[in-house]
């Protein structure tokens, strides 16, 4: 009898290689009705900015999208993203193939794994660029996804720039009304010298993936004490473990890759 071979998008699992996938480092969906909310979001993302980000953008606080008496524009940006969740998701668990580029509705997908009722908003905050402000290099890990909405694009604003393989960088064009999704643990940043634009605006937010707790276990567990000193970057021992030969001789072979 012969058994049915599996595939994944059309290839045959028992000749996979990482070869012929591609990693995605990205994911851009455009809201064709950004124009009906773009003024609201406006307004409120300025009434709500008050503290500076690393680096010299202003910033609101972290919790916009717990605000019970935000504007019906903010909720309908949340439920945007929240429509381009499943792209999202299906893209990024399953990578790009030769003959199949990239997922788009119709198309068949691999099974999920996962549910997606479990991604949860965790953050969500705006911020604003003048000429000359941008952000330094940050990731925004621990978190699995994270977006910026872009509200409003004045001419002259500044892309934004998201790492890639052995030094590569994405240089994303900043484009009204367009959502851009990349792994939390990437690491990107606005260069003040790109920042033309008066009043660049972004929705920001990272999204979390809530575990069920009956079937989990913590790696810190409560009664266990988290002893700082243990755990920074001068490391000399106590409760903190080495890092192994391989993984020290590997780090050193990607930094001196060209």
């Amino acid at each position: 009898m012969t058994e049915t071979m599996r595939t994944e998008q059309n290839v045959p699992v028992a000749e996979m290689t990482f070869d012929h996938r591609q990693e995605i480092v990205y994911l851009q969906f455009l809201n064709e009705k950004h124009a009906e909310i773009k003024e609201e979001l406006q307004e409120y993302i300025k009434s709500k900015t008050y503290r500076q980000a690393k680096g010299s953008g202003c910033l609101t606080g972290m919790d916009l999208h717990l605000d019970k008496d935000a504007p019906a524009a903010l909720e309908k940006a949340y439920e945007f993203l929240q429509e381009c969740l499943f792209g999202v998701c299906v893209n990024f668990s399953s990578g790009i193939y030769p003959n199949l580029p990239l997922w788009g509705p119709g198309m068949e997908y691999s099974p999920l794994l996962f549910e997606l009722d479990r991604f949860r908003i965790s953050e969500s905050w705006g911020i604003t660029y003048h000429p000359g402000e941008g952000v330094v290099t940050h990731c925004h890990f621990p978190y699995i996804l994270s977006f910026s909405y872009n509200i409003h694009i004045p001419e002259g604003s500044a892309p934004l720039l998201i790492d890639g393989a052995h030094g590569a960088s994405h240089e994303i064009e900043a484009q009204e009304g367009v959502a851009t999704f990349f792994l939390g643990s990437r690491f990107h940043k606005v260069r003040p010298n790109d920042q033309d634009g008066l009043g660049r605006m972004c929705l920001v937010g990272n999204i979390g993936y809530a575990v069920d707790e009956q079937k989990s276990r913590p790696l810190v567990m409560p009664e266990q004490k988290w002893e700082k000193q243990n755990y920074d970057h001068k490391r000399t021992g106590g409760g903190a473990h080495r890092i192994s030969k391989e993984t020290l001789e590997r780090v050193i072979t990607i930094a001196e890759m060209d």
